[in-house]
């Protein structure tokens, strides 16, 4: 058998973390779980057409369930490191079933608005999103810039002010990219001019920007909101593909 490279043993090493965790997971939500009682998922939010209002099922089965699908997942990414490509669809439905697993173990007997967990973890998700693809360009470019928290603070709050001020939404998110590129101007200038370590500097802009945002919150944002902090929020729209996978998701749900 040939010896295998830093990027199989990789994919083996998760592989068994997977299968480690399956077990841990099985044995704590299933096997030695005495809960019975149903539980049940909401996916309609508003008036939005609609399969399926709400799913019910005991909370020992669907964990069953969705360990079933976890152990698919780990079966997908077993091919794909048997064909030495991707394991990540694989990680991502064992993923999925663990933590609904999970939640059908920890919710026995309760409402889960399954739609709008969805929803605010898309909104929660989306800062980390661009955080992590910021460090990775950074990164990418030889740069360690733990700053990043720190820029995306400064960004929204300087968002908000222009926005609050101009009573314009478009004002106030153009300047946000600008508000966070004068940040990193600073880690850029003491940087390379000073030649300070980029952790220290980084950590610095970190702490300013939170004592900075915090004492001009405290002292125009709240006392003064009407005129500091009334921007207002940009109009809901609907992705008529996200509706079309809900439906999706509901036709399955019904076909089971």
């Amino acid at each position: 058998m040939a010896e295998l490279n830093l990027v199989q043993k990789r994919k083996q090493k998760s592989i068994f973390t997977m299968l480690g965790l399956f077990a841990i997971f099985t044995l704590i939500f299933y096997m030695t779980s005495s809960k019975t009682e149903p539980i049940t998922f909401g996916f309609v939010l508003g008036d939005e057409i609609k399969l399926i209002n709400e799913w019910g099922v005991s909370s020992k089965a669907g964990a069953g369930i969705f360990m079933l699908l976890a152990l698919f997942g780990i079966g997908l990414s077993y091919l794909g490191f048997k064909s030495d490509k991707s394991i990540t669809f694989g990680s991502v439905v064992f993923g999925l079933g663990s933590i609904m697993a999970f939640l059908c173990w920890a919710a026995a007997g309760k409402f889960i608005p399954f739609t709008g967990l969805l929803q605010a973890a898309l909104l929660l998700a989306v800062p980390l999103i661009f955080g992590s693809m910021s460090g990775l360009l950074c990164e990418k470019s030889g740069v360690i810039n733990i700053a990043i928290e720190g820029q995306l603070l400064f960004s929204a709050f300087i968002s908000a002010i222009v926005a609050s001020l101009t009573q314009n939404l478009m004002w106030g998110l153009l300047s946000a990219p600008i508000a966070g590129a004068l940040v990193s101007l600073i880690l850029a200038y003491f940087a390379v001019n000073f030649k300070v370590d980029q952790v220290i500097i980084g950590f610095v802009i970190n702490v300013l920007v939170l004592g900075l945002t915090n004492f001009f919150y405290s002292t125009l944002l709240v006392p003064y909101d009407s005129t500091w902090n009334a921007a207002g929020f940009f109009q809901i729209f609907q992705f008529q593909l996200c509706l079309r996978f809900r439906l999706l998701v509901q036709f399955c749900l019904i076909r089971q």
